[in-house]
């Protein structure tokens, strides 16, 4: 199950545990390369999908979040490029109600593009950042946001971006990362 209801803390975070996985070293050495979906082993191919379903639950429920769209961006994004199985597959209900996985990475990359304050916003130090939902002065959920992002950037550059999208997330990074030259870290950590 997904640790409780959708919206529940555990399926918040569930992001975290499967990037864990996914940068999980099947030797233990750190030098070695990444075991991703294909490399693991068939339990944590299991965690992986279980995770990586009850992302697609709650992408398709809930609003857009900064802090959980990032972490469920980040890890959707690495899952599907290291092999991860979508809906249909084993542990993965092929219901309604869950995203695809293409369309839970396009619908969580729109919604967080769509909640960063824009260059041209009313507030000069807000420019290029997030807030817990939608445009704020928020650094950790920049930070948040930004690494989903580039995560998606990485997702649509290796199997294809009929949607356009990484153009856009590669403006979206730079406007985040010129309101950090111009202004450093102003709210948040």
């Amino acid at each position: 199950g997904c640790g409780g209801s959708v919206g529940s803390t555990i399926s918040l975070q569930r992001g975290l545990s499967l990037l864990a996985l996914l940068e999980k070293r099947a030797s233990g050495n750190l030098n070695d390369a990444p075991q991703g979906y294909v490399g693991a082993s068939e339990a944590d191919k299991t965690k992986m999908r279980n995770a990586a379903a009850c992302i697609l639950d709650a992408a398709n429920e809930i609003s857009q979040e900064a802090y959980y769209y990032g972490n469920w961006l980040a890890a959707l994004s690495l899952y599907a490029r290291t092999g991860g199985p979508g809906k249909g597959a084993a542990g993965i209900p092929n219901e309604a109600d869950l995203l695809g996985l293409t369309d839970a990475i396009n619908k969580l990359t729109d919604d967080q593009l769509a909640a960063q304050c824009s260059a041209t916003y009313g507030i000069a130090s807000y420019r290029g950042m997030w807030g817990y939902s939608g445009c704020d002065d928020d650094s950790s959920t920049t930070q948040f946001a930004a690494a989903g992002l580039a995560g998606a950037k990485s997702y649509y550059l290796a199997v294809g971006d009929p949607g356009a999208r990484a153009p856009k997330i590669t403006a979206s990074l730079a406007l985040a990362g010129a309101h950090y030259a111009d202004f450093g870290s102003t709210a948040g950590s």
